[in-house]
């Protein structure tokens, strides 16, 4: 992962079992990568091949300190129950360029 990167991480989420966290099992799931919380109640975060997505954008990740980050992940539960764990994010890159590339005409989505 490298600073001014925009994608959504993917982000594999188990219960105690090892069992994937499906979003039929939980009220809400938040998300804090650094400074950046997202939540899944806010529709910030999805589900989606099997893991949970948690969208960057090149701000976002050019707003990250390089080096080690730190994360972690709180759900509450459909019973209403909270539980958290810390979440381990890839080294982050240092980017050389700090611009913010923007798509082309044909990456855009006609309206």
């Amino acid at each position: 992962m490298m600073q001014g990167d925009s994608y959504n991480l993917g982000i594999d989420i188990q219960d105690d079992t090892g069992a994937v966290v499906l979003p039929e099992a939980v009220a809400d799931i938040e998300i804090a990568i650094g400074h950046i919380k997202k939540t899944y109640a806010n529709g910030e975060v999805k589900y989606g091949e099997g893991v949970w997505l948690f969208p960057l954008t090149q701000e976002e990740s050019f707003s990250l300190p390089a080096g080690k980050i730190y994360g972690q992940v709180r759900i509450k539960w459909a019973t209403g129950e909270v539980d958290g764990c810390k979440l381990e994010i890839p080294k982050l890159a240092e980017s050389r360029s700090r611009a913010q590339l923007t798509p082309s005409p044909q990456d855009r989505p006609s309206r």
